[in-house]
């Protein structure tokens, strides 16, 4: 048996009978609508979007194409660039591989098919397409801006406001501190009561 890259695209576990091909073609043109919105939405991130037939618990994964730059080898010609100002690095193409089962998927789909200019389904893609590049070990065109969406999501989870901002400082109650002039007559004057009692 040949062997094959599971960090490529067109990867199959299992062979496919004629009837699970003619449903695979079904499936695919019906989500057709949903992975060009994808395409559309991330942009030159991804080269393409499409069903994948083998993701079971992720949403979604990134693969390289068959003959493109794997993740790995992608970091090392990157890290030999780095060491020579004058060498050009090909640019890692990525594919999206979704997981038309998964709820995080479906749901949307469902907002897509409701408003294809939906800002959260907008911001949900494009954090699950860093999510999937960092499980796949690709590296983040911005690592600030992933930041910011996680800390949405945060905020979203405890039933905080987007956009709310920092808290009050709390109070505390302390003593004021001696000021060093005042320490410094305390010292002197000690020292003087010590001195007259010696002279004493």
């Amino acid at each position: 048996k040949k062997l094959v890259s599971l960090a490529k695209e067109g990867v199959k576990l299992k062979e496919e009978s004629a009837k699970q091909k003619k449903i695979e073609e079904k499936r695919k043109a019906a989500w057709e609508p949903f992975t060009k919105w994808l395409q559309s939405t991330l942009g030159d991130k991804i080269e393409k979007a499409t069903l994948s037939p083998r993701v079971s618990k992720s949403p979604c994964v990134l693969v390289s194409p068959q003959y493109g730059l794997t993740a790995n080898m992608a970091r090392i010609m990157k890290g030999q660039a780095l060491s020579d100002a004058n060498s050009q690095t090909q640019t890692a193409k990525r594919i999206m591989e979704i997981n038309h089962r998964h709820p995080i998927v479906d749901e949307l789909r469902r907002r897509v098919k409701e408003n294809e200019n939906d800002d959260v389904a907008k911001e949900t893609a494009l954090l699950m397409y860093e999510i999937a590049a960092l499980q796949s070990g690709f590296s983040l065109d911005d690592n600030n801006n992933f930041a910011a969406r996680m800390h949405k999501v945060m905020m979203t989870g405890l039933n905080l406001k987007a956009d709310a901002g920092l808290v009050e400082e709390e109070e505390y109650d302390v003593e004021d501190e001696p000021a060093v002039e005042e320490e410094e007559e305390e010292e002197e004057e000690e020292e003087k009561e010590e001195k007259s009692k010696d002279e004493l």
